[in-house]
């Protein structure tokens, strides 16, 4: 009976050679075929006639007249009429010009057509792939061999294919136009994913290697597959990652941690990925990624909640070798445009400036990350926060990495946006790390002092640190760099304050002091801005205007709703006295804020029923207080051109006079 199976089993593995064969035999025989039919017209074509010369015929002569010509007054000539003006020929439209591919369809209108025309080599290698696979498992299933002599089976099998695809190339060639046509990349590529399943089967079928070994002869097979990638082409590369991925699916595999499988898919990224990078198959690249994201997702969802670490891990590193292996280094040098002005541009006004490859294929990977790891990270505090050091790192890295890089200069705002909305919706849903910062400190006044927050607030000084320095380096985004740096540590203060609500956790005061630690690094910012720019205070009017606003956010947290008023407008009055020292027009929109959420206080919350019911003191305060803040700033402004701010000055302090 195992001799039946046996057999059945070397007949089902002849069937894929068979039918290459079969299908290389026809393609001779047509070439054949249309050499014969192309000697037969030319034999039987008839020789080009030779042009026959016209002959001449004499001319005729004419009788002679006996009549003697007479003589005519010449007639005179009729007025030439004036030749009307020439008028330009009604001409079509000129039609309009082709529209120009953008680069992942470029890359990717290539693998259809080929599909088309050669898919029995990609059926037959994935035959013969499956046939290595199933061969290990099948002497599992009925216990021929030993595991030790199936693994060895295995690669045996992968082995010979890869050399019987190497001879053929030697031997035949393997070329388009020789009659192996594809045949090497056939049989090399089963052969490559036959390795790696065999490797694959010894971990994790019988155990019978360590993950160190494992993953040393997975980097092998990749070397192997690279080198024989270069010399054979894109088919085997595309077999070998397809199957590569796939192979995992048909193991079956016991283990209820599935995280090594994250390890061998991205050492596939890489192996595709780096044959690109050598010889610019950019579908390769755009097939790599996909099946990463792809299969690393699915193995992600079913991992153990205490191997989530891995996920985290794997979706991080995947954007790092989609930027840097094409670099071929470890610095960026992407140049082009930027993907989304690029991509806007095309779409919004038809212009061809569109983004080159490599750059979108960047983007499309920090965006799927970004996205993964911000829904990606178990319930676990440990992984949490392993998710949210990982999105600052790669914010931090590409923010770095864009100054060399042109072309990257809007992905850091990926991940970046990541970070502030993952702390934000982990503050909300009271995930596991947000839950031991509230409990923790609540339930045990005694316990030491709760740095989450401090931690994560430093998260985003981080962040703002770096766009400062990339702001300093100056370009065309240098105004955009100051921007985010002025704006990103407090929005992460923000969203702290919003979902985790800090204040009723670690105290008002501690709190207020995080946000007066902001202000502080924001007149940092302000210093070097002003330094750099000179007469230029554009960038430094934005982090004085932050400063403000962090020391209003300190002043909402710990005073009572009189102070709380008095302090807006104390910082309404700062503002314009800055303005008048250091000439800085654009706190005119601070100003203009500060007047409107006096307005209102004084009006709303508290309001006026406040203020009829509140004590002198704090009528005095609140109202009388606001009155000459207002006009203080007015007199600060008089002398600079400022009429939007002074209009709302006016009107403020006349309507603050009418209520007190």
């Amino acid at each position: 009976m195992d001799g039946l199976i046996a057999l059945i089993g070397l007949v089902v593995l002849a069937i894929p050679v068979s039918i290459v064969a079969l299908f290389i035999m026809l393609g001779s025989a047509r070439r054949r075929i249309d050499a014969l039919e192309q000697a037969l017209r030319a034999q039987a074509a008839p020789a080009p006639a030779t042009p026959r010369a016209a002959q001449a015929e004499p001319p005729r002569a004419s009788p002679a007249r006996a009549e003697t010509p007479v003589a005519r007054p010449p007639e005179p000539e009729p007025a030439r009429k004036p030749a009307p003006p020439k008028t330009p020929p009604n001409l079509p439209p000129a039609p309009p010009a082709p529209r120009t591919p953008g680069p992942v369809e470029a890359a990717l209108a290539q693998l259809g057509p080929w599909l088309q025309q050669n898919w029995f080599y990609a059926v037959s290698a994935a035959s013969l792939a499956l046939a290595g696979i199933f061969l290990v498992q099948y002497g599992m299933e009925n216990g021929l061999l030993p595991p030790r002599a199936r693994v060895a089976a295995g690669l045996g099998f992968g082995a010979a294919l890869i050399g019987l695809g190497e001879w053929i190339r030697r031997r035949f060639g393997d070329g388009e136009q020789s009659l192996t046509a594809y045949l090497p990349s056939v049989f090399s590529g089963a052969g490559i994913v036959t390795l790696f399943g065999a490797i694959l089967s010894a971990r994790m079928l019988y155990d019978l290697i360590g993950g160190n070994a494992a993953m040393i002869g997975m980097v092998a097979v990749a070397l192997i597959a690279m080198v024989l990638g270069w010399m054979h082409g894109p088919l085997l590369v595309a077999v070998g990652v397809i199957g590569a991925y796939a192979a995992p699916v048909v193991l079956e595999s016991s283990s209820s941690d599935a995280s090594p499988l994250l390890g061998y898919f991205a050492i596939i990224a890489v192996l595709g990925l780096g044959v690109d990078t050598l010889r610019r198959w950019g579908w390769i690249s755009a097939l790599t990624l996909l099946g990463a994201y792809t299969m690393g997702t699915l193995v992600a969802l079913g991992l153990p909640g205490q191997s989530h670490w891995a996920g985290v891990a794997y979706f991080a590193a995947l954007p790092v070798l989609a930027i840097l292996i094409p670099a071929r280094g470890l610095w960026p040098d992407h140049s082009g445009p930027v993907t989304t002005v690029g991509v806007l541009a095309r779409v919004a006004i038809g212009t061809r400036g569109w983004p080159q490859f490599p750059t979108v294929m960047a983007f499309a990977s920090v965006a799927a990350s970004a996205f993964l790891l911000l829904t990606y990270f178990g319930g676990r505090a440990d992984t949490s926060w392993l998710s949210l050091l990982l999105l600052t790192a790669l914010t931090v890295a590409l923010i770095l990495w864009s100054r060399a890089a042109p072309a990257l200069q809007d992905q850091p705002l990926l991940p970046g946006a990541a970070l502030i909305a993952s702390v934000l919706l982990q503050g909300l849903d009271r995930s596991a790390l947000a839950r031991g910062f509230a409990n923790t400190y609540v339930d045990a006044p005694e316990a030491a002092f709760p740095w989450v927050v401090t931690i994560l607030l430093g998260l985003g000084v981080a962040v703002s640190v770096a766009a400062c320095w990339r702001a300093l380096r100056g370009g065309d985004f240098a105004v955009l760099w100051a921007v985010i740096a002025v704006l990103f540590a407090p929005a992460m203060a923000m969203a702290l304050e919003y979902g985790w609500t800090p204040s009723e956790v670690i105290g008002a005061y501690p709190w207020a002091l995080h946000a007066a630690g902001l202000a502080a690094l924001m007149v940092a910012f302000a210093e070097r801005f002003a330094r750099a720019d000179g007469e230029n205070r554009l960038r430094a009017s934005f982090a004085v205007m932050s400063a403000l606003s962090c020391m209003a956010f300190a002043f909402v947290v710990v005073l009572s709703d009189v102070a709380l008023t008095v302090a807006l407008g104390v910082t309404v009055l700062a503002a314009a006295a800055l303005d008048r020292i250091w000439r800085l027009p654009q706190l005119t929109w601070f100003i203009a804020a500060g007047v409107v959420t006096l307005g209102y206080r004084l009006v709303a919350d508290p309001g006026l029923d406040f203020g009829r019911a509140a004590s002198n003191a704090d009528f005095t305060l609140a109202y009388i207080g606001t009155l000459v803040i207002l006009l203080a700033s007015l007199w600060f402004l008089r002398p600079l051109e400022r009429p939007t701010a002074k209009l709302m000055l006016d009107s403020a302090a006349w309507s603050t006079g009418g209520w007190c």
